[in-house]
């Protein structure tokens, strides 16, 4: 059986703790590590440039 990109994320990264209060949770920590990795791969230099290539992809 093949895995899409996605679910081999989840396998890799499930073990990584969330310690974020769950009140004021908004994304998945899940998916705010996928948004750092491609944007970092898609050169992303800081934070902020991370924030808008989330906001960009998004739209």
């Amino acid at each position: 059986m093949k895995m899409n990109i996605i679910e081999n994320f989840d396998i890799y990264f499930e073990l990584v703790k969330d310690v974020r209060s769950q009140a004021h949770i908004r994304y998945r920590l899940l998916d705010v590590l996928f948004l750092i990795i491609c944007g970092m791969i898609s050169g992303c230099k800081d934070l902020e440039a991370i924030i808008e290539f989330g906001e960009e992809k998004l739209d």
